[in-house]
């Protein structure tokens, strides 16, 4: 029941957000937007496997000066970055559809992204990989699926309930010893396009989002009202979990992505 209404909580918050007035979204360049929200969503495995104890990450119980936590502290993701392109293994590629589908494999299911780790299980060597069906865009697109590979078979797959479009990148953000995810959705909405990102456990076969960055990019270029300006978080990960700093940058006159040297830290509203 906890998680049920954890899970509401989490569809409901970001369902809220797309009903945000333009103006009030673009608060978050002053500090709003990439605001870690803790909370539990989970999906259905296909193949059910007991649920792994996951371990209190170190330093959780003291505080760490500010001098100790930017030493300890490592970049995970740079959003302020273009995205580089990822090339999956054609090998992998054709195992995971394979072991997915069986011989009957959809014509249009492609990889978008896999990553190298240890996922459900430790000691096991593993890939965790995203498919999608056709452009994943559209009225009523197909849903993604997660697929975590062990060898030639499935571990664990699962049907999210929410059209992640990307995985750049997989973290053990709780000191589990397990690596975690990190989904990525996008969207457009009255001249402004935006990215969220999840952190997604799969520990012991069984899906948990652990926290969620509801904005992690907003370009609002082509804001019809207000400000136009990009914003960019930095999630960094360190004793304590993973956290985001805010960015912003101006518009590129004539358009495209403002370099990552031009940006610089926006106010924290907290």
């Amino acid at each position: 029941m906890r998680q049920i209404l954890s899970g509401l909580q989490s569809i409901a918050l970001r369902q809220a957000w797309h009903a945000l007035p333009v103006a009030t979204c673009l608060l978050w360049l002053g500090g709003c937007g990439a605001t870690d929200v803790p909370g539990a969503r989970t999906a259905a495995a296909a193949s059910p496997a007991p649920t792994a104890t996951r371990a209190t990450p170190a330093g959780a119980h003291g505080a760490a000066s500010p001098q100790d936590r930017a030493a300890q502290e490592a970049v995970v993701l740079d959003l302020r970055q273009p995205p580089s392109p990822q090339v999956v293994d054609a090998a992998l590629a054709a195992r995971t559809v394979a072991a997915v589908y069986g011989d009957d494999a959809p014509a249009d299911v492609r990889i978008v992204a896999a990553h190298a780790g240890v996922f459900t299980v430790p000691g096991r060597a593993q890939s965790a990989v995203l498919l999608v069906r056709g452009d994943g865009v559209g009225p009523a697109p197909a849903p993604p699926m997660l697929a975590v590979v062990d060898g030639d078979k499935v571990a664990a797959q699962f049907v999210p309930d929410v059209r992640y479009q990307a995985l750049p990148g997989v973290v053990d953000a709780d000191g589990d010893g397990l690596d975690d995810l990190l989904l990525a959705t996008s969207g457009y909405r009255m001249g402004q396009s935006w990215e969220g990102l999840d952190v997604v456990s799969l520990a012991g076969g069984q899906m948990e989002v652990l926290q969620q960055f509801v904005q992690v990019r907003l370009d609002a270029c082509d804001n019809p009202v207000g400000e136009r300006s990009v914003g960019a978080a930095v999630i960094m990960r360190s004793a304590e979990g993973l956290r985001a700093e805010r960015h912003v940058a101006d518009c590129v006159p004539g358009g495209g992505s403002p370099p990552a040297a031009a940006f610089r830290p926006a106010p924290d509203p907290r």
